[in-house]
């Protein structure tokens, strides 16, 4: 959210009058008044303030406006994570499974003549 308070504050600190701003930055005084109240303005306005303050426009706008999560964002948040954690609890044990084919699958010279677990593995991979 923009916060053009931050006008004034520049000014005071650079010691430069709004009306010596409004003049830079080709606007009337009356129209940096009125932005600084309204907290609005029109960008191509504020780049040109931002140009004259020697600022990026970004300046102007207020990083961490983290708004409080309201119950039933939480809510759902939760659900989400939990449903997260499921699915990442049964990848895991599929990879579990994987592994222990892998191993059978090394070992599958140890088994009766005739008999082979690669052919069964790769139906069940398919």
């Amino acid at each position: 959210m923009a916060n053009l308070s931050k006008i004034r504050q520049l000014c005071d600190q650079r010691n430069i009058q709004q009306k010596e701003l409004a003049k830079i930055a080709g606007v009337t005084s009356q129209a940096i008044i009125d932005m600084i109240a309204r907290n609005s303005t029109k960008t191509d306005i504020l780049e040109r303030i931002a140009k004259a303050l020697s600022v990026p426009v970004g300046y102007f706008f207020d990083e961490d406006e983290k708004k409080p999560c309201k119950s039933e964002d939480s809510s759902i948040y939760q659900k989400l994570i939990t449903a997260q954690e499921k699915i990442i609890e049964n990848q895991e044990k599929e990879i579990a499974d994987l592994k222990n084919q892998v191993e059978v699958l090394k070992n599958d010279q140890n088994l009766p003549s005739g008999y082979s677990l690669a052919a069964e593995s790769k139906a069940k991979l398919r």
